[in-house]
């Protein structure tokens, strides 16, 4: 097995089950490493930006599925039960896995404030806009092309009409779109907001394997994580 994951389940001594796992977020984990490296170099292209957000996302979603996993099964007795809360909670929205996560920190006993939910939030919502493609319109105003001055818009489009009929119509373009704001969901993929975004995604990794951790060394269990 070359990119999966054997987890052994032992009482009293004993080996009790064997499952197989496919090691996705170690896989994600990498995929975001060299997004986030691409992101960095080249700020400004859109598309470096929209494979880290996505692969980031993707990396929090499966670590924080096998870290809450793994506490369930450790935390509940009853077969059947760990069953039907993992079950439940399986579909759940990342943000609420974190939730539950940062919840579970304060119940045992971890004094962690360093929960990065809020900014968690603004990335999944980028991620969201991303994902399904609901991009809003912003209007063409008046203070965003100065050869058109009308704010009644049959006039302002017989204008325009006019001139691109007396005007090269490259040159006219090239100059309205120049005034144009650029779309906020381009600002978010782009420098300085990106590298904010990438930062978050980072510090909530690194959160849940804290978290993970410290719970393992509470139960008397070593572990270690991969380096990406």
């Amino acid at each position: 097995m070359k990119d999966g994951t054997v987890i052994l389940s032992i009482k009293a001594g004993q080996i009790t089950d064997i499952a197989l796992r496919a090691d996705l977020d170690h896989i994600y984990g990498k995929m975001f490493s060299s997004a986030r490296v691409a992101a960095l170099k080249n700020p400004d292209k859109i598309r470096n930006g929209i494979k880290a957000i996505i692969f980031g996302c993707f990396w929090i979603e499966a670590k924080a599925n096998n870290i809450l996993q793994y506490l369930i099964n450790h935390e509940l007795a009853k077969d059947h039960f760990k069953k039907s809360v993992w079950k439940s909670l399986e579909r759940a929205d990342l943000l609420r896995k974190l939730r539950i996560f940062f919840a579970f920190t304060q119940d045992v006993g971890f004094t962690d404030n360093s929960a990065p939910l809020e900014k968690m939030q603004k990335v999944l919502e980028l991620r969201n806009r991303l994902a399904h493609a609901k991009e809003r319109e912003i209007p063409f105003e008046d203070n965003c092309a100065a050869d058109i001055g009308s704010t009644n818009s049959e006039k302002a489009l017989q204008e325009f009409r006019e001139l691109i009929k007396s005007s090269d119509t490259k040159m006219l373009l090239a100059t309205i779109c120049q005034e144009l704001p650029e779309p906020d969901l381009m600002l978010e993929l782009k420098a300085l907001k990106i590298n904010e975004h990438l930062d978050t995604i980072k510090i909530s990794a690194q959160w849940l394997d804290s978290i993970y951790k410290r719970y393992c060394r509470s139960i008397n269990i070593k572990v270690s994580s991969p380096k990406l």
